[in-house]
Protein backbone atom coordinates (compact mmCIF):
# COMPACT_ATOMS: atom_id res chain seq x y z
CA UNK A 1 0.00 0.00 0.00
CA UNK A 2 1.47 3.35 -0.95
CA UNK A 3 1.32 6.54 1.08
CA UNK A 4 -0.17 8.58 -1.77
CA UNK A 5 -3.84 8.34 -2.65
CA UNK A 6 -5.47 9.77 -5.79
CA UNK A 7 -8.54 11.94 -5.30
CA UNK A 8 -11.53 12.10 -7.66
CA UNK A 9 -10.34 15.52 -8.89
CA UNK A 10 -6.94 14.05 -9.86
CA UNK A 11 -5.01 15.59 -6.97
CA UNK A 12 -2.96 13.49 -4.57
CA UNK A 13 -3.57 13.23 -0.83
CA UNK A 14 -1.00 12.00 1.66
CA UNK A 15 -1.87 10.61 5.08
CA UNK A 16 -1.39 13.18 7.88
CA UNK A 17 1.93 11.73 9.09
CA UNK A 18 3.40 12.12 5.59
CA UNK A 19 2.57 15.79 5.13
CA UNK A 20 5.68 17.96 4.82
CA UNK A 21 4.27 20.85 6.89
CA UNK A 22 2.61 21.27 10.28
CA UNK A 23 0.85 24.45 11.43
CA UNK A 24 -1.14 25.30 14.56
CA UNK A 25 -2.54 28.48 16.07
CA UNK A 26 -3.01 28.06 19.81
CA UNK A 27 -3.54 29.96 23.01
CA UNK A 28 -0.43 30.35 25.17
CA UNK A 29 -1.61 27.78 27.71
CA UNK A 30 0.15 24.68 29.04
CA UNK A 31 -2.37 22.14 27.75
CA UNK A 32 -2.59 23.75 24.32
CA UNK A 33 1.22 23.68 24.01
CA UNK A 34 1.30 20.03 25.09
CA UNK A 35 -1.32 19.05 22.51
CA UNK A 36 0.44 20.95 19.71
CA UNK A 37 3.69 19.12 20.53
CA UNK A 38 1.93 15.74 20.53
CA UNK A 39 0.36 16.54 17.16
CA UNK A 40 3.66 17.76 15.70
CA UNK A 41 5.47 14.59 16.78
CA UNK A 42 2.70 12.44 15.28
CA UNK A 43 3.03 14.33 11.99
CA UNK A 44 6.78 13.71 11.75
CA UNK A 45 6.84 10.13 13.07
CA UNK A 46 8.71 7.47 11.13
CA UNK A 47 11.91 8.52 9.40
CA UNK A 48 11.61 11.99 10.99
CA UNK A 49 11.33 10.69 14.58
CA UNK A 50 14.80 11.75 15.78
CA UNK A 51 14.59 15.29 14.38
CA UNK A 52 10.99 15.56 15.61
CA UNK A 53 12.05 14.56 19.13
CA UNK A 54 14.75 17.21 19.18
CA UNK A 55 12.32 19.76 17.73
CA UNK A 56 9.81 18.79 20.42
CA UNK A 57 12.37 19.51 23.16
CA UNK A 58 13.27 22.90 21.66
CA UNK A 59 9.67 23.88 20.94
CA UNK A 60 8.59 22.84 24.45
CA UNK A 61 11.19 25.19 25.91
CA UNK A 62 10.31 28.04 23.55
CA UNK A 63 6.51 27.77 23.86
CA UNK A 64 6.53 27.15 27.62
CA UNK A 65 8.65 30.29 27.95
CA UNK A 66 5.95 32.14 26.03
CA UNK A 67 3.31 30.73 28.38
CA UNK A 68 5.32 31.71 31.47
CA UNK A 69 6.99 34.96 30.47
CA UNK A 70 5.24 36.22 27.35
CA UNK A 71 1.89 36.28 29.10
CA UNK A 72 3.24 37.90 32.25
CA UNK A 73 2.10 34.96 34.40
CA UNK A 74 5.54 33.77 35.43
CA UNK A 75 5.80 30.27 36.82
CA UNK A 76 2.63 30.53 38.86
CA UNK A 77 -0.08 27.98 38.03
CA UNK A 78 -2.36 29.36 35.33
CA UNK A 79 -5.36 29.17 37.64
CA UNK A 80 -3.80 31.50 40.23
CA UNK A 81 -2.09 34.06 38.01
CA UNK A 82 -3.87 36.29 35.56
CA UNK A 83 -1.90 37.21 32.49
CA UNK A 84 -2.47 38.76 29.12
CA UNK A 85 -3.99 36.60 26.40
CA UNK A 86 -1.26 35.54 23.99
CA UNK A 87 -1.63 33.60 20.74
CA UNK A 88 1.12 31.33 19.41
CA UNK A 89 1.52 30.44 15.73
CA UNK A 90 3.66 27.32 15.24
CA UNK A 91 4.90 26.15 11.84
CA UNK A 92 7.21 23.19 11.25
CA UNK A 93 8.26 22.17 7.75
CA UNK A 94 10.20 19.13 6.61
CA UNK A 95 13.06 19.74 4.19
CA UNK A 96 16.04 17.78 2.93
CA UNK A 97 18.32 18.84 5.79
CA UNK A 98 15.94 18.66 8.75
CA UNK A 99 12.96 20.46 10.19
CA UNK A 100 12.52 24.21 9.84
CA UNK A 101 10.56 25.71 12.74
CA UNK A 102 8.95 29.12 13.19
CA UNK A 103 7.19 30.35 16.32
CA UNK A 104 5.33 33.65 16.33
CA UNK A 105 3.53 35.17 19.29
CA UNK A 106 2.08 38.47 20.43
CA UNK A 107 3.54 38.31 23.94
CA UNK A 108 6.23 40.32 25.64
CA UNK A 109 9.56 40.74 23.79
CA UNK A 110 12.26 38.11 24.22
CA UNK A 111 15.16 39.42 26.34
CA UNK A 112 18.22 39.84 24.07
CA UNK A 113 20.42 37.85 26.47
CA UNK A 114 18.53 34.64 25.65
CA UNK A 115 20.07 34.34 22.21
CA UNK A 116 23.66 35.26 23.02
CA UNK A 117 25.98 32.50 21.82
CA UNK A 118 28.43 33.35 24.60
CA UNK A 119 25.87 33.43 27.39
CA UNK A 120 27.33 32.72 30.82
CA UNK A 121 27.75 29.04 31.61
CA UNK A 122 25.23 27.53 33.99
CA UNK A 123 26.73 26.49 37.34
CA UNK A 124 26.07 22.74 37.58
CA UNK A 125 27.18 22.57 41.24
CA UNK A 126 24.37 24.87 42.36
CA UNK A 127 21.65 24.47 39.74
CA UNK A 128 19.51 27.56 39.23
CA UNK A 129 15.71 27.55 39.15
CA UNK A 130 16.02 28.19 35.45
CA UNK A 131 18.71 28.84 32.90
CA UNK A 132 19.21 25.49 31.15
CA UNK A 133 16.57 26.11 28.48
CA UNK A 134 18.26 28.53 26.10
CA UNK A 135 21.61 26.69 26.11
CA UNK A 136 19.67 23.55 25.11
CA UNK A 137 17.85 25.50 22.38
CA UNK A 138 21.16 26.80 21.01
CA UNK A 139 22.78 23.34 21.17
CA UNK A 140 20.01 21.55 19.27
CA UNK A 141 19.36 24.11 16.55
CA UNK A 142 21.05 25.84 13.66
CA UNK A 143 20.30 29.24 12.13
CA UNK A 144 18.53 30.47 15.26
CA UNK A 145 17.01 33.84 14.42
CA UNK A 146 14.76 36.21 16.40
CA UNK A 147 13.21 39.54 15.63
CA UNK A 148 10.33 41.65 16.86
CA UNK A 149 7.92 42.92 14.23
CA UNK A 150 5.55 45.48 15.71
CA UNK A 151 3.88 43.65 18.59
CA UNK A 152 4.88 40.14 17.46
CA UNK A 153 7.88 38.01 18.30
CA UNK A 154 9.24 35.84 15.50
CA UNK A 155 11.69 33.03 16.28
CA UNK A 156 12.90 30.64 13.61
CA UNK A 157 15.47 27.87 13.57
CA UNK A 158 16.45 24.64 11.90
CA UNK A 159 16.65 21.26 13.63
CA UNK A 160 19.19 19.40 11.50
CA UNK A 161 19.37 15.73 10.66
CA UNK A 162 21.78 13.60 12.61
CA UNK A 163 24.41 11.62 10.73
CA UNK A 164 22.71 8.97 8.61
CA UNK A 165 19.23 10.44 9.12
CA UNK A 166 16.53 9.88 6.55
CA UNK A 167 14.54 13.09 6.87
CA UNK A 168 13.15 14.21 3.58
CA UNK A 169 12.48 10.66 2.45
CA UNK A 170 8.85 10.62 1.37
CA UNK A 171 6.50 8.24 3.10
CA UNK A 172 6.01 5.24 0.87
CA UNK A 173 4.14 2.71 2.97
CA UNK A 174 1.39 3.17 5.47
CA UNK A 175 0.90 0.47 8.06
Amino acid sequence: MTGVFPCPDGSVVRPPHCQPMFHRVLAAQELAVRQALIDMCARFAGPDRDAASRAELVLAEVMNNIVQHGTGRGKEPASSAAGMAVTIHLTVARHKGGLCCAVRDDGRPLPPSCLLADAPAVDLVVPPCSGFGWPIVRALTQSLFYYREGTRNVLSFNVPLVEGGALGTPCSDVA
